[in-house]
């Protein structure tokens, strides 16, 4: 039948990397070296089946897996509405692609 319990062991190291990979990729200044903690990263939830919160998913681009720093990309911040409630839209664009992330906060 298989041994269904090294799944979830596989899965809590998965997890463990991918934040100790987006921890390395706050600190570091190195571009490649942020480019393939995003790689690896990105690999890893494919692999295992996990997914970023909100907060991880601004880290880096998912077209060129570049990392955005505050003084290197746009960011865009409006008021909008959406289904009679007010949100907040956060739009980063990549300087390397054009690629644009976006996403909703409460108001």
């Amino acid at each position: 039948m298989g041994n269904r319990g090294a799944r979830s062991e596989y899965k809590k190291v998965a997890e463990e990397r991918i934040l100790y990979l987006l921890a390395q990729i706050g600190i570091t200044t190195d571009k490649e070296f942020g480019k393939n903690c995003a790689k690896t990263v990105k690999a890893l939830c494919l692999r295992h089946n996990i997914r970023l919160n909100k907060e991880q998913k601004e880290v880096f681009c998912k077209g060129c897996f570049s990392v955005f720093r505050l003084n290197e990309s746009k960011i865009r911040i409006k008021t909008i509405t959406k289904n009679r409630k007010k949100l907040i839209q956060k739009r980063i664009v990549c300087n390397f692609c054009g690629k644009e992330t976006t996403s909703n906060y409460s108001k």
